[in-house]
């Protein structure tokens, strides 16, 4: 679809990018990927403060995210460079429910019954750790798809959308997720 010519005229209007019925979907799956991911953040990060009424630990938890995001930013985007980004992408948020699901398992009562607060924490942190590598991959598997579904006259356009999208699932995650501490608690 990227070597389809655009008329001149298409390439003012606002919407354009979004009259692709992929680039649709995909930003709609980035949003709901992002905002979903970030309701999580914001949940782990008020469970681990419940855990250990330590500020320094729940800080420690955006490094133990951000470190292994850094470290790996190089390798990953050779692999995504290299690789099917459609279906790299969709083994990397197999990769996020899996690590969702060693979280709702880290949290249920049968787990806390049997494990202290630190050894709970320390799962905590090993996921989010993983949850690190995995974002080396998604962030550049989103914005390469973002060439190959829209055509180059629209390019600038996508990536506005794909920003916006990714903006306010971050806002509206994390003020979901305070909501739901907030109902729930």
């Amino acid at each position: 679809m990227s070597d389809q010519h655009i008329p001149a005229q298409q390439t003012h209007d606002r919407l354009a990018a979004m009259r692709i019925p992929e680039y649709r979907y995909l930003m709609f799956g980035r949003f709901t990927f992002i905002m979903s991911l970030r309701m999580m953040s914001t949940l782990v990060i008020w469970w681990t403060y419940q855990l250990t009424k330590s500020p320094f630990l729940v800080g420690m938890l955006g490094l133990s995210e951000f470190v292994p995001a850094i470290l790996m930013a190089l390798y990953s985007g050779y692999i995504v460079d290299r690789s099917r980004k459609k279906a790299l992408l969709l083994r990397c948020v197999f990769c996020y429910v899996a690590c969702a699901s060693v979280l709702l398992l880290a949290s249920l009562p049968f787990t806390t019954e049997r494990f202290t607060n630190f050894q709970i924490v320390t799962i905590i942190y090993a996921v989010i750790f993983c949850t690190g590598v995995i974002r080396s991959f998604t962030g550049p598997c989103f914005s390469s798809l973002l060439a190959t579904i829209v055509p180059r006259q629209l390019l600038q356009n996508a990536t506005t959308w794909s920003q916006s999208a990714w903006l306010s699932a971050s806002v509206i995650g994390h003020g979901l997720g305070g909501f739901l501490i907030a109902w729930f608690w």
